[in-house]
């Protein structure tokens, strides 16, 4: 993938300065909608690298993780990108149900264009 590094919001979200109102300054060059919700448990050390450079491919951005996760839940306030802390992974119980937290997320979303799931 080719990134325009002189890109003045690229730079904006490399150096921390002031980043975009919009969650998405490339929408008025595209007509789809796109959602997307990332899913992260104890992987804050991925997400603090694809965070920046995800975020402004999606018209909505939701990062869903488990309460206890206080990275990821400071990465995201540092990149200005909502999260949902959830106790619907059960992560703190010894268990994982991925998809059970997922469809916490999915409710969160409005659901009426194309979705895109990752995780970090």
């Amino acid at each position: 993938m080719y990134t325009d590094l002189t890109d003045p919001q690229f730079r904006a979200a490399l150096t921390g300065q002031k980043l975009p109102t919009t969650n998405n300054p490339v929408r008025g060059k595209r007509s789809m909608k796109i959602e997307a919700i990332i899913s992260c448990v104890n992987y804050a050390d991925f997400l603090a690298h694809t965070l920046p450079m995800n975020k402004y491919h999606f018209d909505r951005l939701l990062v869903l993780t488990a309460p206890e996760d206080k990275e990821t839940q400071k990465i995201c306030d540092y990149w200005r990108v909502p999260y949902l802390p959830t106790d619907a992974f059960q992560q703190r119980w010894g268990q994982f149900f991925k998809g059970t937290g997922l469809n916490e997320g999915l409710k969160k979303l409005d659901k009426d264009a194309w979705i895109c799931h990752m995780d970090a």
